[in-house]
């Protein structure tokens, strides 16, 4: 949006934000096993873990002064659209985002599919690249997932409170983050609407004048990841909602929010779809199957060509 139109936009949006003080990203925590004095003490070693970094990071990479900024214009991005939908402002701190070398990243996070970067509440954890719009683009897409929904069961099932402490182990478990559950089910849906978000961030710093070279915004947002998740998306959408558009944007609202009304509706109109989608992981092979799952033919066809295309 550009013009009187999108100013006058802008500024109403902005009014919000300075009366809106922003919060930490929604985090929902269950308890297991615990009650009483020993609940309130499971609850201060929680956070006392959940905000520990993982060891290694005293190797991280100090921040340059371009990535600094676009960490900034990215929270303030995303804060902007999270008020134009009528959701508060949240606080995501710079020191938040770890930039790390290529070697640090992989003894970090081996097992990492994308190798670019990985976020867990409240992290994210970014390989720098020469790339500028390589790099925002990646910067967006994991502070989104910064910025979605998250919940914990901590099992202390076993744990004793004497003497004030407590002995025995507990666990920590995520059993949500954004759309995904329990890390296992969900992740394609989960990354695809992950994409969306960012390419919607990226566009909104330049709607907001970020001061990044412009030329950087525009490849970023021309930038895109799980294309292929995206396209089954896209598919449940129209076939489901009517049109992409409503399908994306409920599953917006519930990446944001904790809800599961975008679920909900497929599984009533289609309870077919839920299994193949649950499935759907962050390859593009995996897009693929639950194409064919679903039915979709042509696309399968599609996702195959991406495929071949992309290993030349």
């Amino acid at each position: 949006m550009s013009g009187k139109n999108g100013n006058a936009r802008n500024e109403r949006i902005m009014r919000r934000v300075r009366k809106q003080r922003p919060q930490n990203p929604p985090l929902i925590i269950r308890m297991r096993g615990v009650s009483g004095l020993a609940r309130g003490r499971m609850e201060s070693l929680f956070w006392d873990d959940f905000l520990a970094p993982p060891e290694g990071l005293k190797c991280a990479l100090r921040k340059t002064p371009f990535e600094r900024i676009a960490i900034r214009e990215i929270v303030r991005a995303i804060n902007h659209i999270r008020l134009s939908l009528r959701l508060p402002p949240l606080l995501i701190p710079i020191q938040n985002v770890f930039m790390v070398d290529a070697d640090l990243f992989n003894r970090l996070f081996p097992k990492h599919e994308s190798g670019k970067g990985v976020s867990g509440h409240p992290y994210a954890y970014v390989i720098r690249v020469d790339d500028r719009a390589d790099l925002v683009h990646t910067l967006a897409h994991e502070i989104n997932h910064l910025a979605s929904v998250a919940a914990f069961l901590v099992d202390a099932t076993g744990v004793k409170f004497k003497d004030g402490t407590l002995r025995g182990k507990y666990r920590i478990k995520v059993t949500r983050s954004g759309l995904s559950i329990s890390e296992q089910k969900f992740c394609g849906l989960n990354e695809a609407i992950t994409e969306t978000l960012a390419r919607m961030t990226i566009e909104e710093m330049a709607s907001l004048n970020a001061p990044l070279p412009k030329s950087v915004l525009c490849e970023a947002a021309s930038l895109d990841a799980y294309v292929a998740q995206q396209l089954v998306i896209d598919r449940v959408s129209k076939e489901i909602f009517g049109g992409k558009n409503a399908g994306y944007m409920l599953a917006v609202w519930d990446y944001l929010t904790g809800t599961d009304d975008f679920l909900r509706t497929v599984r009533k109109k289609r309870p077919d779809a839920i299994r193949p989608l649950s499935e759907m992981t962050g390859y593009s092979a995996s897009a693929r199957d639950t194409a064919e799952a679903l039915g979709y033919t042509d696309l399968k066809r599609r996702i195959e060509r991406m495929i071949k295309d992309d290993a030349l």
